[in-house]
Parts: structure tokens; sequence; C-alpha cells
């Protein structure tokens, strides 16, 4: 009887141990488990930033190249664009010589159909110039402008204004808003400040006079 008491007492200790065991099992298990998310979850972490960065490179290439493209576009139409001004100022001596010619020959009377058949050759010429974006610039009448006009004489004038052109010795021309040759021109200046200019010149060397 003894026996069959301490028997099942040492079945109860070794069932209790058995469940102990178990649940240390257990919780070393999901503990392992809990390490493993841990690990997973910095590797994740860790492949986001990577891949953000990876993204952050991507969309910086992607405007390097949209700007790099922008760029060369717009270098391509420039040259597309001016490219031909070469050409078109290369024709401009024959432009002033076609002007020449025909204002010597309507001085002298020359006949009138070469006149008219000359014009009409100068005029196609300036008409498909003027197609690909030549333009003369206005200058007779205008006030000087440096950016457009090239003074060559000055003139006095005692009633206009100065500063104005009022006469145009050689044509200017612009190409696609772009000054290619300066018209040169006469400019109009005051009387005045010659004299002026001519009265001060006196004076300092009235003043050298008299320092000697």
């Amino acid at each position: 009887m003894d026996n069959t008491k301490e028997e099942k007492n040492k079945e109860t200790k070794k069932s209790s141990i058995n469940i102990d065991n178990e649940a240390d099992l257990e919780k070393i298990e999901a503990d392992e488990k809990i390490d493993e998310l841990e690990i997973l979850r910095q590797s994740f972490e860790g492949k986001k930033v990577e891949a953000e960065n990876y993204y952050d490179q991507l969309l910086r290439l992607r405007a390097d190249f949209d700007n790099y493209r922008k760029r060369v576009e717009k270098e391509f139409k420039e040259v597309s664009k001016y490219g031909k001004s070469d050409i078109i100022v290369k024709l401009l001596p024959v432009v002033d010589n076609f002007e020449k010619a025909i204002a010597t020959m309507e001085s002298v009377k020359e006949n009138k159909s070469i006149i008219e058949g000359i014009s009409l050759i100068y005029r196609d010429l300036l008409d498909t110039m003027g197609k690909e974006g030549l333009k003369k610039i206005e200058s007779a009448g205008k006030p000087f402008d440096p950016n457009l006009h090239h003074a060559i004489m000055m003139k006095d004038t005692e009633s206009g204004e100065e500063g104005m052109v009022i006469e145009e010795m050689q044509a200017g021309y612009t190409f696609e808003d772009r000054v290619i040759r300066p018209a040169m021109v006469v400019v109009t200046k005051h009387a005045e400040a010659k004299n002026t200019e001519n009265i001060d010149e006196d004076a300092d060397s009235d003043r050298v006079k008299k320092g000697d």
C-alpha cells in the first residue's frame, strides 16, 4: 500500500516536472520567435531606408536627365535658329550691292525695264531672307540707339532734337531679334555743345599760357 502511494507521488512529481519543462520550452520558443521577428523588423527597416535612398537617387537622376534633355533641346534650337545667321551675314554685302546698283541706275536714268528687273530680284532676295528671320533696322528719324546704330558722323543742329538719326549710310539688320549688323548712321548734336567745347578748350589754353 505504501509502495503504491509512493509510486503515485513519483508519477505526480514527474508529471509536474514535464509540465514545467514544456512551459519553459514554449517560453523559449516564443522568445526565439520574438527575436526572429525583431531581426526581420530591423532587416525590413534597413531595406526600407535603402529603398528610400535608391528612390531619392532615382529622382535626382531623373531630374538631372530632364535638365540635360531640356538643355540639349534648347541648344539644338539655338543652333537651328542662329546657325543660319552666318549665311545671312555673308549675303548682306550682296543686298548692299543691289541697293547701290539700283540707286546708281536710277540716278543716271538707266533703262527702266532693267531697273525693274533688278529691283524684283532684290525684293525677292529680301523677302526670302525675311522669311528666315532677317529684319531691317529702322534708323532714319529715330533716336540714336547704341544697341542698333553705329554713329560714324555727328552733325550740328540748331533747331532739331539732339541724338536723332538724320541719315543712314549703311542699313543695319537683326536676325531672330539679334543684331547681326548695326546700322551706320549720322546723328545730330546741338551746335551749342560744340561751341561750349571750343570755349572750354580756349579757356584751358589761356590758363596754360598764363601759367607759363
